[in-house]
C-alpha cells in the first residue's frame, strides 16, 4: 500500500540527511537516523551493528569526498520504506580506499511516528 506524499517527503529528507551526515562524518547527526537494532551488510558480507557502523564512518582514518546517488527507486508500504540506489563514492573507510560505484538497499521503518533506517546492504558494481 502506497503512503502519503508527506511520508515520502519525510523519508527522502531522512535519506538526504543521512548522506550529508556521512560526508561530514557527523556521528551525532547520524545516531538518531539509525534504529538501535540497525544492521549494515558490507560488500564482503559482514554484518555490523549501529555502533560499529558509526565508528567506521567517524573514524579519523575515514573520510568521504563525494557520495552521489542516482537510479533511485523508493517504495513505501504502510510503516516500511525501501530504497534501492546506485552510488558513486570517493573516499576512504578505516584507511582503505572506498572509491567505487555501488548499489545500496536501505530499509526504513516508521515507529511511534518516526522514520529510522533499520538495515542497509551494500554491493560494489564491477
Amino acid at each position: 500500500m502506497q503512503q502519503s506524499s508527506h511520508d515520502e517527503q519525510t523519508v527522502r529528507q531522512l535519506l538526504t540527511d543521512f548522506s550529508t551526515a556521512v560526508l561530514q562524518q557527523d556521528g551525532p547527526a547520524l545516531e538518531p537516523l539509525l534504529a538501535d537494532d540497525y544492521a549494515y551488510v558490507t560488500p564482503a558480507g559482514v554484518v555490523v551493528n549501529k555502533t560499529q557502523r558509526l565508528a567506521a564512518i567517524t573514524a579519523p582514518n575515514s573520510h568521504f569526498d563525494r557520495i552521489d546517488k542516482d537510479e533511485q527507486l523508493l517504495n513505501l508500504y504502510d510503516t516500511t520504506a525501501v530504497e534501492i540506489a546506485r552510488l558513486t563514492i570517493q573516499g576512504q573507510v578505516l584507511g582503505q580506499d572506498a572509491t567505487q560505484h555501488a548499489r545500496m538497499s536501505t530499509v526504513l521503518v516508521k515507529e511511534a511516528g518516526r522514520w529510522q533506517i533499520v538495515t542497509q546492504h551494500f554491493n560494489r558494481i564491477p
